[in-house]
């Protein structure tokens, strides 16, 4: 049975994704959640169907956030750690915020060295490969998102130029309250 009005919980990431060019700059503001799933972004990208809200009614409780930087050469990820703090922003709010390198990736990070004419090339990933290797928030402490708030993760830092393109994705862990009925 369905009931009118009543929000179903299950445990579903909020993800998006920044991509930078080869050699470019990086900016001292990166915005995450932004942009939703569109003509220029597809769900591979983001999964936010509005940009900087949820659509109404669900809700979203964070448990984690998280950054899987996609083959991303070590010098870059380096420079993206020391450089760089996240916050997370609800309602114009800082609800927490800590140096990037303290939100592991618990995605696959590695350092994988590849053989080639020209030398050892090496991509980096940010934390252990196991999805429990993550800077959880304890229950008590989680933040609790509704359909009526504003939210974003920002990266403020200071700009370096990438050795290689960037694809840098977000992940709010959570659980994902979506309408049923």
């Amino acid at each position: 049975m369905v009931n009118q009005g009543v929000l179903n919980w299950q445990q579903s990431p909020l993800y998006d994704t920044y991509e930078l060019a080869t050699t470019t700059a990086t900016p001292v503001k990166i915005v995450f959640f932004e942009n939703p799933t569109g003509a220029t972004k597809g769900s591979q990208l983001t999964n936010m169907s509005d940009g900087f809200k949820l659509t109404p009614p669900e809700a979203f409780q964070v448990a984690a956030i998280r950054f899987v930087a996609l083959g991303t050469p070590l010098v870059d990820l380096l420079s993206l750690q020391q450089q760089y703090a996240a916050s997370l922003i609800v309602s114009g709010k800082i609800l927490l915020e800590a140096p990037v390198d303290y939100f592991a990736g618990g995605a696959g990070a590695l350092i994988v060295g590849e053989a080639s004419g020209a030398g050892t090339l090496e991509y980096a990933q940010n934390g252990v490969a196991d999805p429990r290797a993550i800077a959880a928030i304890p229950v008590q402490d989680q933040i609790l998102i509704d359909s009526g708030e504003t939210f974003r993760v920002e990266l403020n830092g200071a700009t370096f130029t990438t050795s290689a393109a960037l694809f840098l994705r977000c992940y709010l862990d959570g659980r994902y309250g979506r309408a049923i009925g």
